[in-house]
């Protein structure tokens, strides 16, 4: 059954393509705005808000070809191909799995939104986002994308990992569906009243729908979006009030950053979800939800610890939910090699930090967190296991106040030849260190001396996730697949027209978003080699492992779209 609990309303689900495909087989690019539509979008940056002018305007995406992998050896000093190692046994894959992150679930209809906010230059010159109300639609056509692609292998993935912000304002209905859309059953994105803006099952942002579930065992590791109001700010009582009220939060932004009163372009403001396209409204009264409720660092944490799917705890225990600690270890196949660390980077109360915008929203480590990691490495180290790191932040996202700097983290990992992949969310785009462009500079960290992955967000364009195997090429090399997916919803789909307005916004964002898109290819689908210490290389050497490489034999192959 692919439906694990029994729908009790008319809920429906919505199907991907007949044929899985990745971005190595066709990639969704943003459509380019002509000059007249770019100077109508910077004379009136209103237009954000008006979804129905997209298409007048251009903006959308369309099918382009795929994107190679692209090979880096910088970490493998000597590589050749696997052909001139002709002593050595075949290729082996150590780990399979599904990466996603900054799904920023959206409860659109929140009283504690900021939809009014779109005019330059604050928060990056518009909050409002034209996708918000769509955003559960596109978490659950990656889940349903991830899984049949799985399944066009030979295997599942050995498990799946959220690096993060899984929620947007921190609610408890934001979280709850985050959750049933990885387990699988039926989703009900509304909240306050039961709206039903077009009569009739499946064909509103509102209706119930089923998702299937990942059918994997699942982490998810702590963002700044799951404790901080917009991400960004501390919580307070009067925030947690406003939540669950029935009226707009109109001092919202007041009260989270001190800006001052409203205007507009600038106003905190929810969206109709009474209505087809979901305007914005910023003063009145609107349907109060308890499940609104905003949820602190343990709430959060006890709410993974204690969620339904595999594995019992999701890799915390109880009492490190119940004090707040989101720093957790597993070992994805038991027996094996390999071990995961997720570091929770998010700010916590007590850490001194220079009160600006969006200061609080950048990454922290503490000395008594980077002492518990250096333990966790030595001893991986000591028992020949491949590390893995996993984490919202990466090092240059650290805060410039965080007890332990970009260089501090990079150094100490750097320590330990086992630590092959650093993998995090975030940025909401594509990124790697090493960089191999001579020009970035991480800004000025160290660049790590090991594979540090940041992936694109399920809920901002190009609304990507992906997936990692990990490849024993013999002689001590490794090589990491990473093969970016987008979700393979038709067109006319939900999570389809939320992939088109996503795309568009970012036109509002940047005139030049084309060029940072194309920027980014060399960062999306790569094949990463490295060097693995000798202790290493003897035990997996010393393990049995599937001979059959699914980057190469399956995603390489895929028919779609």
């Amino acid at each position: 059954d692919l439906y694990p609990s029994a729908p009790e309303v008319d809920a429906v689900h919505y199907d991907i393509v007949d044929k899985p495909y990745t971005t190595l087989q066709a990639v969704w690019a943003p459509k380019q705005p002509d000059a007249a539509a770019r100077t109508r979008m910077d004379d009136q940056p209103g237009l954000v808000t008006q979804i129905s002018e997209y298409e007048s305007l251009g903006l959308g995406v369309e099918l382009v070809d795929g994107e190679p992998w692209i090979e880096r050896n910088d970490l493998a000093p000597g590589y050749k191909s696997y052909a001139t190692w002709t002593t050595n046994p075949a290729h082996q894959s150590l780990l399979y799995f599904w990466q996603s992150a900054d799904q920023q679930l959206i409860d659109e209809e929140s009283p504690i939104r900021y939809a009014g906010v779109y005019v330059p230059p604050f928060l990056f010159a518009s909050a409002y986002r034209p996708q918000s109300h769509l955003t559960t639609h596109a978490w659950e056509a990656h889940v349903r994308t991830a899984r049949a692609i799985a399944e066009a292998g030979s295997r599942n993935f050995d498990f799946s990992i959220v690096t993060g912000d899984m929620t947007d304002g921190g609610q408890e209905n934001e979280l709850q569906w985050f959750v049933d859309i990885l387990n699988g059953g039926e989703i009900d994105p509304d909240s306050g009243v039961n709206d039903d803006p077009i009569e009739g099952p499946g064909n509103d942002f509102n209706d119930p729908f089923l998702s299937v579930g990942i059918n994997t065992p699942w982490y998810a590791v702590i963002g700044n979006h799951e404790t901080l109001y917009i991400g960004s700010s501390l919580m307070n009582d009067e925030i947690a009030a406003a939540a669950v009220s029935d009226e707009v939060f109109t001092e919202g932004l007041n009260a989270a950053f001190g800006l001052p009163e409203p205007f507009e372009g600038v106003e905190p403001g929810y969206r109709d979800g009474s209505r087809p396209d979901a305007p914005v409204v910023t003063s009145g009264k609107l349907p109060p939800d308890p499940k609104r409720k905003i949820l602190d660092l343990p709430e959060v944490l006890e709410f993974l610890q204690s969620a339904d799917g595999e594995p019992a705890g999701h890799g915390l225990t109880a009492e490190q939910a119940a004090a707040g600690n989101g720093d957790f270890t597993f070992v994805p196949l038991v027996g094996k090699p390999i071990r995961v660390i997720a570091l929770n980077t998010i700010y916590r109360d007590g850490i001194g930090v220079d009160e600006k915008l969006f200061e609080y929203s950048e990454g922290f480590v503490s000395t008594e967190q980077l002492q518990w990691l250096e333990q966790q490495l030595t001893n991986a180290e000591a028992a020949g296991e491949l590390v893995i790191i996993a984490t919202h932040h990466r090092a240059e996202d650290f805060n410039e106040e965080s007890p332990i700097s970009c260089d501090a983290f990079r150094e100490t990992v750097g320590n330990f030849d086992n630590v092959a992949l650093h993998i995090t969310g975030h940025g909401h785009n594509a990124d790697i260190f090493p960089d191999d462009d001579p020009g970035n500079d991480s800004d000025g960290c160290a660049e790590p001396d090991y594979y540090e992955v940041m992936i694109a967000s399920t809920a901002d364009f190009p609304i990507q996730s992906r997936i990692f195997e990990l490849v024993y090429e013999g002689a001590g090399y490794l090589s990491i697949y990473n093969t970016n997916i987008d979700h393979n919803s038709p067109v006319g789909s939900f999570a389809h027209e939320g992939r088109e307005l996503a795309a568009g916004r970012r036109f509002f964002q940047g005139a030049d978003y084309l060029e940072l898109w194309e920027s980014r290819r060399k960062n999306r689908n790569l094949i990463l080699r490295y060097r693995l210490p000798d202790n290493v290389a003897d035990e997996i050497e010393s393990n049995n492992w599937p001979t059959t490489i699914e980057s190469t034999s399956t995603l390489a192959n895929l028919d779609g779209p």
